[in-house]
């Protein structure tokens, strides 16, 4: 007689293994923050109809001013009874003009 079969044990399946944590990345470090450069010493040379100036500037904006009036002065008075009077205030103190005839920046 033959014998009878046993039912095959049910196999054991591998549970499922864990994955580790992943890890947590680095933390990404903050960029360096932008210095803005220092505003260098400006020289401007002047000739206007009050001589011959050397201004000095050490403050970007007092420059920046200074460079828009210069641009805007007009070479010639053209006789006006009352001319419009420019003004630059510089290192040494304000310098009033009222025609511009040539200028040069000096770094």
């Amino acid at each position: 007689m033959p014998t009878a079969k046993k039912p095959a044990a049910p196999k054991k399946t591998a549970a499922p293994k864990k994955k580790a944590p992943a890890k947590k990345a680095a933390p990404k470090k903050a960029a360096p923050k932008k210095v803005a450069p220092k505003f260098a010493p400006v020289e401007v040379y002047l000739l206007t109809n009050t001589g011959e100036q050397h201004l000095t500037f050490s403050n970007e904006a007092q420059y920046k001013a200074a460079i828009d009036c210069i641009q805007n002065a007009p070479k010639e008075s053209y006789g006006a009874r009352n001319p419009p009077v420019f003004t630059i205030v510089h290192d040494g103190g304000p310098l009033s003009f009222v025609t511009l005839d040539r200028y040069k920046i000096k770094s």
